[in-house]
């Protein structure tokens, strides 16, 4: 980029003597005046073309890093097999997802994230149940369920639920808190 915005300084040079003539010619200054103050400005176009020259080779020679390490990309949207469970906070899912599909409760009360630990929420995927005019309906499409961190939220939705099933994903792992680990280690059993 650098080498993209340099000019030879004769360029340079002969624009300037072009543009100063013609500013000289319109406001009749001296031409002894004229000079010196050409050579000013080419001798200060040379220093700023030297500092430019030093400070692209330093910027060159330095790797920059981000002044904050902490930050990390948002977790993309996991999409669980069905009979597999997927951690996720609701901060990164979409708006619309509000109950818990094992107890039916607010997996948001009020419209508000819950503080840690209750926002994070599993998920998985399977044909729901639902009633219709007093009848048990099954959807013939298989979609995303969501439940809160609770062994009887799980067991609800899914009777063959097995610990073993549940995934945490890396790129949430540097999302969690202390307390998110302790409610999965409590709600299901499981320690990561």
């Amino acid at each position: 980029m650098a080498a993209q915005q340099r000019f030879p300084s004769s360029n340079l040079i002969s624009q300037q003597s072009a543009l100063t003539s013609n500013m000289a010619a319109q406001q009749r200054i001296p031409s002894t005046n004229l000079i010196s103050q050409q050579r000013a400005l080419t001798s200060n176009m040379s220093n700023v073309m030297f500092q430019q020259g030093t400070l692209i080779s330093n910027v060159g020679s330095h790797s920059v890093t981000p002044s904050i390490q902490t930050q990390h990309k948002i977790p993309a949207r996991h999409k669980a097999n069905p009979g597999s469970f997927v951690f996720a906070k609701l901060a990164f899912l979409d708006p619309r997802v509000s109950r818990c599909y094992g107890c039916g409760d607010q997996l948001e009360p009020g419209g508000n994230l819950p503080s840690p630990p209750n926002d994070l929420v599993l998920t998985t995927r399977l044909h729901r149940r639902y009633y219709k005019d007093g009848q048990l309906q099954v959807s013939s499409e298989i979609k995303p369920v969501y439940l809160h961190v609770s062994s009887y939220c799980v067991q609800s939705a899914y009777k063959d639920f097995n610990p073993a099933f549940c995934h945490l994903p890396e790129d949430l792992s540097p999302h969690l808190q202390d307390e998110h680990f302790d409610l999965i280690l409590t709600g299901l059993g499981i320690k990561f």
